[in-house]
């Protein structure tokens, strides 16, 4: 049916709600973000998008008007659509020989959407990924094609490195097509991540639309912003170019694109859980008697041929497949367990999926301590907060960008921050005894984390370990940093967590450190409850002898 929705000159679709010809562009006040020059038809194209208008529009009543159909069917269809008072020439899109092979690759019947959880080990991954699957029904879902927008890196810049220029735009991005398994095995089975996918209700001229814009689009070069301009929001440009994704709506976390479908998931939401996942789940709810008897393995003093428990040989099976698979390691029984059969369990997928974690918060507060009683009011303009009741997701690494509080003192109304944090990333990964790697963490900003009363702009970083049993986490840190004003400093930090249900956490944090030869340590108590997208938390907390508390109420959206 789409393979003949364009097969001649008389039929013209009709173009998706609020587009705007700078929205066919990428361009913003007549600037287009597009990189490539070939995108554009006049050398000045790229900076006034009327001339490029108006040239496109000459060329298509020229002698050269069904090559440019040809080479642009989006933004010909789109001219054809909107100049009603002007009419474009009809041309037809069925004897583009290029075109035609490359909608027929697609095999397009059905648009799917699909979610990529956060890498294990990899907070740069830490709002995950979202990608478009593209196939019919008589096709193996294997064989679907897929589509998502990836920056071009050189893979040498490290995560640091990558976070640094992603901020700044330093890497380009292009929409790259592959076949879904492909994207499986990249992120189900080397990154260890779980996969959700969604169906995305589309017409077939929405499909069409679809398709259009990937054709003109699947060389272009657009700058890659780790915040802004992503895998996320320029995959909601392709979504909005066909009619299937609000304009206004936000775009910039992959929950925001996946999270739009939620109402059409009913029954149909897949997940496909990555051996992390099962091995995590599984071990979170063994019997006293299995965890004995996995202790004994994980100890050698078990074969995997003598294991009793089914769920226990399978965890044996799955634990070697992963030091394989992720850490490229091959235990010693390593053969011994591929000769165990057993029946996998169910792994259900959970209630509430990963998306409806929401990447935004406003909280306001009170705090008291020996020094000051204050007002607070917070904003966070992105995250993935290990500390936040409510999470979703295995919440082992945590990704703040953008955090703000500001103080007014209770008593002179004075207003001032008191606390600013520009990037925060901390790596937990606990994989009980599974040969987890070092966690890490880093972060940079403003306030008065170690010394009350005392502000500065501070940077630190740390390595460590971390344990895990059932709903506790514990993370210990060698720490070191600096803070203007102040010096450097070093010491040790550790912290345990507890979430006996996933709306409620329990937490503390001791630190103490040295700076400039005088040892300070501090310690705080968090407690948290969340009720969907609200949350209330209360924190005590005595840094260097000086004891206070906090209770504030935020509120998450996407």
């Amino acid at each position: 049916m789409l393979g003949s929705l364009l097969s001649g000159p008389t039929l013209a679709l009709t173009a998706p709600a609020d587009l705007d010809w700078q929205d066919v562009l990428f361009a913003d006040n007549g600037h287009s973000a597009v990189v490539s020059p070939f995108f554009f038809v006049t050398p000045e194209g790229r900076l006034n998008a009327e001339a490029e208008r108006a040239a496109s529009l000459a060329i298509l009543d020229s002698a050269r008007g069904r090559d440019f159909a040809c080479a642009f069917p989006y933004r010909y269809e789109w001219l054809r659509a909107t100049h009603r008072d002007r009419p474009v020439p009809a041309f037809d899109l069925g004897g583009c020989a290029e075109l035609t092979a490359f909608r027929q690759g697609f095999r397009p019947g059905r648009i799917r959407i699909a979610y990529a959880t956060e890498q294990v080990d990899t907070p740069a991954s830490a709002f995950g990924h979202v990608f478009l699957i593209v196939g019919d029904d008589e096709t193996p879902l294997p064989l679907w094609e897929s589509v998502q927008f990836l920056a071009e890196t050189t893979g040498s810049d490290g995560f640091l490195g990558y976070a640094i220029r992603g901020l700044n735009g330093g890497f380009l991005g292009r929409y790259q097509r592959s076949a879904f398994f492909q994207i499986v095995f990249q992120y189900n089975r080397r990154e260890q991540r779980d996969l959700y996918i969604a169906d995305i209700p589309a017409t077939p001229e929405q499909l069409e639309w679809l398709l259009l814009r990937l054709f003109e689009m699947r060389k272009v070069l657009l700058p890659y912003y780790f915040t802004s301009q992503n895998c996320s929001s320029r995959l909601a440009d392709l979504l909005v170019a066909a009619g299937l994704y609000p304009k206004g709506r936000p775009k910039r976390f992959p929950a925001d694109v996946f999270g739009h479908y939620q109402p059409a998931w009913g029954a149909g939401l897949e997940r496909l859980p990555s051996l992390h996942t099962r091995i995590r789940e599984l071990h979170g709810r063994q019997t006293a008697s299995e965890q004995e008897e996995f202790s004994e393995y994980l100890g050698g003093r078990r074969a995997a041929s003598a294991l009793q428990h089914p769920q226990v040989a399978e965890l044996a099976v799955l634990r070697g497949d992963y030091l394989f698979r992720r850490l490229r390691q091959a235990p010693g029984d390593y053969q011994e367990t591929r000769q165990i059969r057993y029946t996998p369990s169910p792994l259900a997928p959970p209630a509430s999926p990963p998306v409806d974690e929401a990447f935004r918060r406003v909280s306001v507060g009170v705090a008291r301590s020996a020094h000051e009683n204050l007002l607070e009011l917070g904003f966070r303009a992105g995250f993935k907060d290990f500390w936040d009741a409510g999470r979703v997701g295995d919440g082992r690494s945590s990704l703040v960008l953008g955090d703000v509080r500001l103080q007014t003192e209770a008593s002179s109304g004075a207003t001032r921050v008191g606390q600013a944090t520009l990037f925060s990333a901390m790596n937990l990964q606990p994989l009980s005894a599974f040969n987890q790697r070092l966690s890490w963490k880093a972060s940079s900003g403003y306030g008065s984390a170690l010394w009350e009363g005392r502000r500065h702009a501070q940077g630190e970083i740390g390595l460590g370990g971390a344990l895990e049993h059932r709903q506790l986490i514990a993370g210990f840190f060698m720490d070191a940093g600096i803070a203007a004003g102040a010096g450097g400093y070093f010491g040790v930090s550790g912290l345990a967590a507890w979430r006996p249900d996933d709306s409620t956490l329990m937490g503390l944090e001791y630190r103490r450190h040295a700076l400039d030869g005088e040892r300070r340590a501090g310690w705080a108590l968090r407690l948290a409850k969340a009720i969907q997208h609200h949350e209330l938390k209360l924190e005590l907390s005595d840094a260097s002898g000086a004891r206070g508390g906090r209770l504030s109420y935020g509120r998450a959206f996407r």
